[in-house]
């Protein structure tokens, strides 16, 4: 079964090159594309991807904003922010919106569709510079949620830590790409 994808940013030429590169994966299909908040809902309402690939910075409507909008249409919904900048206080924002995991468009592109199968398969991918400012993702399933331990580099983490919280470990099987 393939992951289907929808990717969101406001740069055609970004776009274009994460639909190319995410086209010659056998297990991944993109499903959706849109330049803007408004579109991306109302692609994610038709096409029904599993994983919403989201810049922050778009014209009009933030992508945190339409995080939220997407996450409120679907919340199985896992979205991936990429974006070219990774402040703490975008990162936290990110994961205030209800955001997965967070890459930088910095990063190669074999991390991007790295990203994608670890977000699908319910793991909270991040960029090595994300790691430095975030140790723990919330749980969505909160504090009560039972915990199965993971093996190493397995998507989540081992589930120790914060109440509510799914520690964050680079490993070299790219939890942190």
């Amino acid at each position: 079964m393939r992951t289907r994808v929808m990717l969101v940013d406001d740069h055609r030429m970004v776009r274009d090159a994460v639909v190319v590169l995410v086209s010659h994966e056998p297990d991944l299909v993109v499903v959706g594309v849109a330049g803007d908040a408004r579109s991306a809902v109302r692609e994610a309402r038709t096409t029904r991807p599993e994983v919403v690939v989201m810049d922050l910075d778009l014209a009009g409507t933030d992508g945190l904003a339409a995080t939220r909008s997407l996450l409120a249409l679907d919340p199985t919904l896992r979205v991936l922010v990429l974006s070219a900048s990774c402040t703490p206080s975008l990162i936290d924002a990110a994961v205030d919106a209800g955001a997965c995991g967070y890459l930088v468009k910095g990063d190669r592109a074999q991390h991007l569709l790295d990203g994608i199968r670890l977000a699908a398969a319910g793991g909270h991918p991040m960029a090595r510079q994300v790691a430095t400012v975030r140790t723990t993702w919330p749980d969505p399933a909160g504090p009560a949620a039972p915990r199965t331990p993971r093996a190493p580099g397995g998507p989540g983490g081992s589930g120790a830590g914060a109440p509510g919280a799914r520690p964050l470990r680079c490993s070299s099987s790219s939890r942190c790409c």
